[in-house]
């Protein structure tokens, strides 16, 4: 503490200075030159200690201004500690406002997702189920085996039809054959069932079936 002080070497170097007395001959002292000295000697030790005391006494002035800039410092931090716990506190109320409108919106995302899935899945049975009605179109009922048919339930067995009436009846034959399948499959999908339509579908839908054909 006492070495970064310019008045604390000064006075270390009088101190040596005064210290450095000669020492004579042990026969040669005398009492007088003995006080001397040691009056010299306490001198400067006195000077030395008032140095180191006012060294110590500028570095304890300078400690306790730096203690206050310190306070007058932390005071503003604790200021602004306080400031940001409100604005915290504040907007921890924001979010607790907004908690039930963000898990609302949680929720209708989930729906949307939900109905997303659900539409995705009607766009691929659509597509079957026009694959299907692509693949029905092109079956044909053979004439020559509509007739055959119309022969076993005739009354006449000399019965005869045209070839154009004939043809006819087998385009609206296969249209009755596809409105029943396309009818049961729907039933079937009302009831909350899968798979293929069997005969149960078909009696469900065939009365109404008959009164609109």
């Amino acid at each position: 503490m006492s070495a970064t002080s310019p008045n604390t070497i000064t006075a270390h170097q009088r101190y040596q200075a005064s210290a450095a007395v000669p020492v004579a001959n042990t026969g040669t002292a005398t009492a007088d030159s003995i006080d001397t000295a040691s009056r010299k000697a306490f001198g400067s030790t006195a000077l030395y200690l008032q140095s180191e005391l006012e060294a110590t006494g500028s570095d304890l002035q300078l400690l306790e201004k730096l203690n206050d800039a310190s306070i007058t410092k932390y005071e503003g931090l604790s200021r602004q500690a306080q400031d940001m716990l409100v604005h915290a506190y504040k907007v921890k109320q924001t979010y607790n406002e907004m908690e039930t409108q963000v898990a609302e919106v949680d929720s209708l995302v989930e729906s949307i997702n939900s109905l997303e899935q659900v539409a995705m899945e009607l766009d691929r049975y659509s597509l079957q189920l026009e694959a299907k009605f692509q693949k029905l179109l092109n079956v044909k009922i053979k004439p020559e085996a509509l007739e055959t048919i119309f022969k076993r339930v005739w009354s006449k067995p000399n019965t005869a039809i045209k070839g154009d009436a004939l043809e006819l009846s087998a385009k609206l034959l296969l249209l009755f054959a596809k409105e029943g399948i396309e009818r049961a499959k729907a039933k079937r999908l009302e009831s909350g069932m899968g798979g293929p339509v069997d005969e149960s579908d078909l009696e469900k839908i065939l009365a109404q079936l008959m009164l609109d054909f």
